[in-house]
């Protein structure tokens, strides 16, 4: 047995500090303003990574543009000279945001991946189709299509097997229907292992 002092010795003594975790932070990749396709996940990771850094909400901007390289920094650089009274500490998250995706978003866009959402099909398994559809789902606004109709277009464009499971669920979120369908798959592909 170890005596009191003996035994405060073993306890660890290293502490925690909550308000700065040791934690590095991978920067985004820049964004060059050629995979347009990708300006959603990019401007989610920049954002995710600046609220994560502690950086000040009205730096945001100020950091993100240093991201920009090749034809977006050209673009960034455009702006910011077309409007000479504004500092770039005065523009907000949400007007960097709509700025980056009116210049990067093609106009039809939302219409062709409205229309994909509409006819894509499982082919494979649940996961892919989701990691599609998701494609898809991230560039049509909210406004613009309900939630209700994004689950059914979802649930139209699974296997029937799945599709009429699903139905019987009736999910009312996008999140719900994709657990639902993954569930299902994992329970298909368990009772029905490839040999």
């Amino acid at each position: 047995l170890l005596s009191s002092s003996e035994s405060h010795h073993l306890q660890p003594t290293a502490t925690l500090n909550l308000e700065k975790p040791n934690i590095k932070l991978a920067q985004p990749e820049p964004f060059t303003g050629d995979k347009v396709r990708l300006i959603n996940d990019w401007l989610a990771a920049v954002r995710r990574y600046l609220m994560l850094s502690g950086a000040e909400e009205t730096k945001w901007v100020a950091y993100a543009t240093t991201m920009l390289t090749s034809t977006a920094l050209s673009w960034w650089n455009s702006v910011e000279l077309s409007n000479p009274g504004k500092s770039i500490r005065d523009y907000s998250w949400i007007e960097f945001v709509n700025l980056v995706k009116e210049r990067f978003v093609p106009v039809d866009s939302e219409a062709v991946a409205m229309s994909k959402m509409s006819q894509w099909k499982q082919t494979s398994s649940v996961a892919s189709y989701i990691s599609q559809f998701q494609n898809f789902n991230q560039l049509v606004p909210k406004e613009r299509l309900d939630e209700e109709m994004r689950v059914q277009m979802f649930i139209q464009g699974l296997k029937p097997e799945c599709k009429s499971i699903i139905n019987m669920w009736e999910p009312k979120t996008l999140q719900q229907v994709y657990k639902m369908a993954q569930k299902y798959d994992d329970s298909q592909r368990q009772s029905h292992p490839k040999s």
